[in-house]
């Protein structure tokens, strides 16, 4: 398996060989915490108070983690950026409410030898990125591979009944200690050379888990919760909310000229959105948006006018970016607009883009907030963001 050398350059033919690359230990980068920092910051992402990140950087080097928060707050994108950071190759799969250990663990498939159907083994998810993790970590410690791992991003996790698609998986993530040998039997491997992997220590498996649809849920058994780190992952507290909205124009602006570079003769670049977000009428229609999304997002006490429905920061994006297509492709002389044109383009964006996400919500709550917000004369322009809600709640 090894043409000659003390390692093979791969794990492919002969898993029980992991065993010999299964302890080496997790390389942590100088300077973590900044670099993690910076990575999100070109990302575009916004979390506000940074103590998120050390509690991110402190479950990976105990061991796997979990990233659980409302659908938008950029899970899946950090998750992608934790992997830059730590030098890893990734995989990903998303997790679906049929999910059993064959999808993850792996069983036997049907297949054909050229004569007769035969059954044979087929790994699942999990134990694909275990074998993609092991190849790494010996290119990265024998033949000069770059990166020193390769992890797991496991998303929409909370799709699946967990338990039950883990299986024995609990007991081989049971134990964090470095000096412990991990691994899996794989009962449906004939090949004597494939009935066991071990699991390298360099190995993690990062979910990503929407914490608000209570419809796909499942419970989260105690077992679980012992063996990955939960992280929780908002929207910014209200403090940071105009830093916020600065940062999702600036990532919109770039998502959309990605998508449109030239329309109408007219080159889509800074010169464009500057032209737009100097004009005195898109300012105070963009105040009353802000206001609005404001009120959507945050929770305050004895005022039904704030709903408290954590959006993220990609529906912050999202409403921005439709707005400014909206402008491009419906060729607006942004000059001559005035402030209820541009609320009413926004308008839109609010009820397409944000309104279905309060579908399900506490239904008292989006009552009293539909009746609050009718009376507010700062959203007198948004009719149809209105009128969504009053179909949810009629």
């Amino acid at each position: 398996f090894n043409n000659g050398n003390i390692f093979p350059e791969n794990y492919d033919l002969t898993y029980v060989a992991t065993k010999h690359i299964a302890t080496e230990a997790i390389s942590i980068p100088n300077n973590v915490l900044g670099l993690l920092k910076s990575k999100i910051e070109e990302k575009g992402l916004y979390f506000g108070n940074d103590d998120v990140l050390s509690e991110i950087v402190t479950g990976l080097v105990k061991g796997n983690i979990i990233l659980q928060g409302p659908p938008g707050t950029g899970k899946t994108t950090l998750a992608k950026i934790i992997c830059e950071v730590f030098n890893v190759d990734y995989d990903e799969a998303t997790a679906i409410s049929d999910w059993t250990t064959y999808d993850t663990i792996g069983g036997l498939q049907p297949d054909f030898d050229g004569k007769n159907e035969i059954l044979t083994g087929k790994n699942g998810c999990i134990v694909e990125s275990i074998l993609h993790c092991c190849n790494t970590v010996v290119k990265n410690e024998h033949y000069s591979g770059e990166k020193q791992a390769s992890w797991l991003i496991l998303d929409e996790l909370n799709r699946c009944e967990i338990d039950k698609v883990f299986g024995e998986l609990f007991t081989v993530f049971g134990s964090d200690s470095l000096s412990m040998q991990r691994f899996i039997c794989l009962w449906y491997e004939k090949d004597e050379n494939k009935k066991r992997i071990y699991i390298p220590n360099r190995y993690r498996i990062i979910g990503a888990m929407n914490n608000i649809d209570k419809n796909f849920v499942y419970d989260i058994s105690q077992g679980l919760s012992r063996r990955f780190t939960f992280i929780e992952i908002l929207p910014p507290e209200e403090e940071y909310f105009e830093k916020e909205v600065k940062n999702a124009k600036i990532q919109s602006q770039k998502r959309v000229s990605e998508k449109i570079s030239v329309y109408g003769g007219i080159r889509i670049d800074d010169s464009y959105y500057a032209n737009i977000n100097a004009n005195s009428a898109f300012i105070a229609a963009e105040q009353n948006l802000n206001e609005l999304i404001r009120h959507i997002r945050y929770a305050k006490e004895n005022d039904t006018s704030y709903l408290g429905l954590p959006i993220g920061t990609a529906q912050v994006i999202d409403v921005f970016e439709t707005a400014y297509i909206t402008f491009i492709i419906g060729e607006y002389n942004i000059a001559e607009m005035k402030k209820d044109e541009f609320v009413s383009v926004f308008d839109s964006a609010i009820a397409s883009r944000i309104i279905p996400q309060m579908d399900g919500f506490d239904f008292m709550k989006l009552n009293s907030f539909y009746t609050a917000i009718s009376e507010k004369q700062d959203f007198s322009g948004f009719q149809k963001t209105k009128r969504a809600i009053y179909k949810l709640v009629h």
